[in-house]
């Protein structure tokens, strides 16, 4: 300091301040007593909080990723006059991350047509109050693939998905999944809540992403709510399946013979545990997280990356 050396400055937000300054004095407190255990408990319990309050900030993006507090720089800071005090007011906090329209989205005039030529064809369908969420996919009812209501749902849940992914993850990628080919599609029809009718729509498709081809599970749900005559659609899930693996013959060893002696209920036990776990760790925003709805895929699927479940929770069948 001393050598013409000048020590920048450096603000912190008015809580960190504080406990900062509190931190340096009561480190000099400590040298001028180190055999005092209050002031050691005191300043343990001082730069714990210092340490949780960086982390906050640092996701706020108001701190540098590398900020960390060192007793003896924030000592020269301080005693340098260096170290200035930032109102929660004067704080520029990053606005906030823009959340895509994935639900409430009104049909298009074309749609709107073939949406009200599917809804009269199928009038005499009986809705559903009720459903086994054990075996739903009894429920399905198949649409030809000639039908027009296989590209209003295949050509939506595309262009939602690459929208979401452009918007939440890459924006040089406009379209993720590309030369989609419908393979399946069915539906089950229930009596809504707060509209006429609501509409499940399962489709099955080929798509390229990456350059890779894959297949998708995909669900779309169409509502005709009461203040909405023309009906309203919103995704509820895109996601990569993954091939079924050709079980190869293995000689049953007393390892393989012990796992082969689980009950049922025990493997349930076993992939709720795993599954939970790795979503918990995989879900965190670097990925967007279940709050936006994209989740990201495990390892060693065939492409990495993302799928869309919907943020709304539990959405039907």
């Amino acid at each position: 300091m001393g050598d013409g050396m000048r020590v920048p400055p450096m603000k912190l937000p008015e809580k960190l301040y504080d406990l900062v300054v509190e931190a340096v004095e009561l480190g000099k407190s400590l040298k001028a007593n180190p055999e005092n255990p209050k002031f050691v408990k005191r300043l343990n319990y001082i730069e714990s909080g210092i340490r949780l309050l960086g982390n906050i900030y640092k996701k706020k993006k108001v701190l540098p990723r590398d900020w960390k507090f060192v007793l003896d720089i924030a000592t020269t800071l301080v005693d340098n006059g260096c170290l200035v005090k930032l109102k929660e007011s004067d704080i520029a906090y990053p606005k906030p991350r823009p959340v895509p329209q994935t639900s409430g989205i009104p049909l298009t005039e074309e749609e709107k047509q073939i949406w009200q030529c599917f809804i009269e064809t199928d009038k005499e369908t009986p809705a559903l109050g009720s459903i086994s969420l054990s075996y739903p996919e009894k429920e399905r009812r198949p649409i030809v693939l000639e039908d027009p209501m296989v590209g209003v749902i295949g050509n939506f849940a595309v262009d939602t998905f690459n929208k979401v992914y452009e918007m939440l993850v890459n924006e040089k990628e406009q379209k993720r999944i590309n030369r989609p080919e419908f393979l399946k599609l069915s539906y089950i029809k229930m009596k809504g809540i707060y509209s006429v009718y609501t509409y499940y729509f399962y489709m099955t498709m080929k798509a390229f992403e990456k350059g890779k081809e894959g297949l998708y599970e995909t669900k779309v749900v169409c509502e005709m709510p009461r203040d909405v005559p023309d009906g309203c659609k919103r995704l509820s899930r895109f996601v990569l399946t993954e091939p079924e693996p050709t079980p190869t013959p293995t000689p049953i060893h007393k390892e393989i013979a012990a796992e082969v002696l689980l009950t049922e209920e025990d493997k349930c036990k076993e992939v709720t545990c795993s599954s939970s776990s790795e979503s918990e760790d995989e879900d965190r925003y670097g990925n967007p997280g279940s709050r936006t709805g994209m989740i990201r895929r495990r390892k060693g699927a065939t492409c990495r990356g993302y799928d869309f479940y919907t943020p709304r929770g539990f959405d039907g069948p």
